[in-house]
């Protein structure tokens, strides 16, 4: 009795740990990519320097994107909020038509499970070829690290000069993206 009480206290206490320090790691390492949630005060960043092989094996820089509004989301085919909230990114983009673009970048262990996921999606009638979406697999994180991604989904949106203007850990809506993504259509020069 005393030993599995002090097993389930352990366990509790590792996960707490691994939680903590994931939260302090998010707020402590890279400052400038903290949330900005008040899209009347932005506060643009650069966002770290990255160069990704696409699916095909190609070199992918974030910089090829500039000119119009990003959408960086981070995902993993095994996190149920992720599920939920990719197609509501790819309506996004598609309502847009051609002003914004997505960057979804999965953490999937595996390039199967991946795929395996985007199938899926596109059985259920999803457009994932659309010119302004991209997929990439960040198979050692790497990417992740440098953006200190903790959870997931975490989106950042980039504007037309590729700066985070915000920055969303969990799924984020249509109500919430939309409005915020017209803005930045809207006011093409950002101070």
């Amino acid at each position: 009795m005393i030993k599995g009480a002090f097993c389930i206290f352990i366990v509790g206490m590792l996960a707490l740990g691994l939680h903590y320090t994931g939260f302090i790691r998010l707020f402590s390492e890279n400052k400038d990519l903290a949330s900005n949630n008040d899209s009347s005060s932005w506060n643009p960043s650069p966002p770290p320097q990255i160069t990704i092989k696409d699916l095909k094996g190609k070199d992918f820089s974030l910089e090829s994107l500039k000119g119009k509004p990003v959408i960086l989301n981070f995902w993993a085919s095994w996190c149920p909020p992720c599920r939920k909230e990719f197609p509501e990114l790819i309506s996004t983009v598609e309502r847009f038509k051609g002003n914004v673009t997505l960057l979804a970048i999965s953490n999937d262990s595996s390039k199967k499970d991946m795929e395996g996921f985007l199938d899926n999606l596109k059985r259920e009638g999803l457009n994932l070829h659309n010119k302004n979406i991209y997929i990439l697999w960040d198979s050692e994180l790497e990417v992740s690290k440098k953006f200190n991604v903790a959870k997931w989904p975490e989106t950042f949106i980039l504007d037309q000069n590729l700066q985070i203007v915000k920055k969303q850990a969990g799924v984020f809506s249509l109500e919430e993206i939309e409005p915020f993504i017209f803005e930045l259509i809207s006011n093409k020069t950002l101070q």
